[in-house]
């Protein structure tokens, strides 16, 4: 029996909620990634994963690094992987040496011709991500059962 889509969602929330009160509370990004690191495991690639897909779906790779999350990249392909999405992981990672090197170069934002190359990476990461919200919520069923 499959889930509606909407409830595959909250299921996902679910699961992060927790961490994102923390994380809220941060201030500034060092701060919240220090209590990313104290997270569990499996908490770290769920909150990740949510927020680099909410990006890049959103706005693409040059988002995700304009606002600030590129850091997590890494670890929401390890949750890509875990959920057997190697290929949209691949993806995911190639997008973060470049964005990476972009925004390590670029200060608080990226350029023009950045923002070009992070951009290739929108269209087969969304391709590949298609119904993530279900592969999410199978993972957190069977994890409960």
């Amino acid at each position: 029996m499959s889930m509606q889509p909407h409830a595959e969602f909250e299921l996902w929330a679910a699961a992060c909620e927790p961490a994102w009160r923390q994380l809220r509370a941060a201030k500034g990004r060092r701060r919240a990634q220090q209590i990313f690191a104290q997270l569990d495991p499996e908490q770290q690639w769920l909150v990740a994963l949510w927020e680099v897909e909410a990006e890049v779906v959103n706005g693409g790779f040059s988002q995700l690094y304009c606002n600030g999350k590129g850091w997590m990249t890494p670890t929401a392909a390890i949750g890509l992987r875990e959920l057997v999405m190697g290929d949209a992981a691949e993806v995911l990672n190639r997008a973060h040496v470049v964005g990476r090197r972009a925004y390590d170069e670029g200060g608080s934002c990226l350029d023009a011709s950045q923002i070009d190359l992070l951009d290739e990476f929108n269209r087969p990461f969304w391709s590949l991500v298609k119904g993530l919200d279900s592969r999410v919520a199978e993972y957190l069923r069977k994890r409960v059962s």
